[in-house]
């Protein structure tokens, strides 16, 4: 425990070499998409340098997040909405993403 109050790395104390990414597993898919919309990504990942695939990954991780987001700032809402008085409410509602909205919420409770 001192190391860690000290600040020191406890990196040297961990072994490695069975460390995994969580949620990294990898499985294929085959997905049909019509040629017009083939040729369109293949000109767009060779614009930007990337395989079409990686492209797609990237695409669907970013679309996830983006719902995964909005459905956590949906839950905070209502929330808010129980707690809060409406002229509250109305100035949580001026904040446009969750990362606002919670540090919001935070101050609000400490």
């Amino acid at each position: 425990m001192d190391s860690l109050d000290d600040r020191e790395s406890i990196l040297e104390t961990l072994d490695l070499s069975q460390a995994k990414r969580i949620m990294q597993e990898q499985a294929p898919i085959n997905i049909d998409f019509p040629i017009w919309m083939l040729e369109s990504l293949e000109r767009e990942a060779k614009r930007i340098g990337v395989t079409k695939q990686s492209m797609i990954k990237v695409w669907l991780a970013e679309r996830l997040e983006t719902i995964a987001t909005n459905h956590a700032l949906r839950i905070v809402r209502v929330w808010c909405m129980m707690l809060w008085s409406e002229s509250e409410f109305t100035e949580f509602e001026n904040f446009q993403n969750i990362d606002s909205a919670l540090m919001i919420i935070f101050w609000i409770l400490i």
